[in-house]
Formats: C-alpha cells, sequence, structure tokens
C-alpha cells in the first residue's frame, strides 16, 4: 500500500509492507518520495499473538512541526469469555529524523503516542465498549 501525504513535501508518500516475524507477519512504514533524504524508515508494527497489525488510518496534522498519526489496530477476539473487537494503539511522529541503522528514521513523538495509550473497542462481558482506553507504553 502507498499513499500520498503532505509531509516534508507535497510528493512525499507513505508506503507499508509485509515483515515476517517468529509472531506472524508485522507491518513496516517508509516515506518516499522525498529527495534529500531518499527513504526513511518510520516504524515496524508488530504481529501481537499471531494477529497481524491493520493500519486503520494515517494523516498529517499540526505546523511547525507537523504531527504524523498512524492508527494500527489487531484483531482481538475471545468468544469463550465472550469478548471481541480490536487493540488500537495511535502512534504520533515529528518532522524530525535520526540515524537509524540502515535507514535514517522519523523520530516517534513519545509523549504524545503514550497519551493516547492503548485502547480496546468492541464487546466484554457481552457489553459493548466503545476505545476504553487499557494502558500506556
Amino acid at each position: 500500500m502507498s499513499y500520498r501525504i503532505p509531509f516534508f513535501s507535497d510528493g512525499t508518500r507513505i508506503e507499508f509492507s509485509s515483515k515476517q516475524s517468529e509472531d506472524g507477519d508485522g507491518v513496516r512504514a517508509y516515506l518516499t518520495g522525498i529527495r534529500e533524504a531518499g527513504s526513511i524508515f518510520v516504524d515496524l508494527y508488530e504481529a501481537e499473538g499471531g494477529v497481524t497489525p491493520e493500519i486503520k488510518s494515517v494523516f498529517v496534522t499540526g505546523k511547525n512541526p507537523n504531527k504524523l498519526f498512524i492508527i494500527v489496530a489487531w484483531a482481538a477476539d475471545n468468544p469463550s469469555i465472550g469478548a471481541g473487537g480490536s487493540v488500537y494503539q495511535v502512534f504520533v511522529y515529528d518532522e524530525r529524523i535520526e540515524q537509524g541503522e540502515l535507514l535514517p528514521k522519523l523520530k516517534q513523538d513519545t509523549g504524545l503516542t503514550n497519551r493516547f495509550g492503548v485502547g480496546f473497542d468492541g464487546t466484554r462481558d457481552r457489553q459493548p465498549l466503545t476505545y476504553i482506553r487499557t494502558h500506556q507504553r
């Protein structure tokens, strides 16, 4: 998957691809189309309990610096206890770049990411829940 986003420049694209691991398929994110930097690694969203993460939304907001938001979800179904739905996490990044292992890496805004925490949306004990925050990372 590849989407054009207004981050760094109008030609910037965010690209997502699968990354296999022992626990299942994760999803890698890269920014491309930035002339001076080439590709920039954003993050790896790992499988949780063998469940592949799903990118639910990507958007940019803010001014000086812009912020890149990526909303990721993992299916969380356990019919034996009447629970089912998705676990969500919002990841936020600045327009700052740091040196990664192989490629430059986008700097995560950990303060803002932690303010959103991790949330659950679905049913628990057969009762509907709408984004109940479960914990912070």
